[in-house]
């Protein structure tokens, strides 16, 4: 959006504590809804919805408006989902007497990777010099919307 690095700085600063208050607000909000409605699709497909409506809206508004749009609604698309996520893990549950031990097997299956991959992976950035590994290429793309329904599908 044509900023200086303290202005861009500045910028991400404010995404920030805008995607921080509106995922808040989203989860808080959003776990009793769920739990009344007895369901977890379809406040999913919203979160879901929402999530890929805020991602469009630099590409849409390339400005810094955009970018706090973009902060603000794909924010609270994914406050949302993270909110029904928990709740969906703990509904599927195999025990529910052990789901202490099975919530941090999840947590610990989701963290991991998160976890040892920078480690693996910026050594072998560092040493190959190449700035593209993490990052697939435009060709990649039309796969994108045949992988994302399979998500749909029962």
């Amino acid at each position: 959006v044509h900023q200086t690095k303290t202005e861009a700085a500045g910028t991400i600063a404010t995404m920030s504590i805008i995607t921080m208050v509106v995922s808040l607000t989203a989860s808080l909000i959003s776990g009793p809804i769920s739990d009344k409605m007895h369901t977890r699709k379809v406040p999913v497909i919203i979160a879901s919805l929402l999530f890929a409506i805020g991602t469009a809206m630099p590409w849409i508004m390339p400005s810094v408006t955009g970018m706090y749009l973009y902060a603000g609604i794909a924010g609270f698309g994914y406050g949302v989902y993270s909110a029904i996520d928990q709740a969906l893990n703990v509904d599927v549950l195999p025990n529910k007497e052990e789901a202490g031990k099975d919530l941090g097997i999840l947590n610990l299956a989701t963290t991991l990777g998160q976890a040892v991959g920078p480690t693996i992976t910026s050594p072998v950035k560092t040493a190959t010099g190449a700035l593209r590994l993490h990052s697939p290429s435009p060709s990649s793309w039309p796969c994108a919307p045949p992988c994302s329904c399979c998500a749909f599908r029962r």
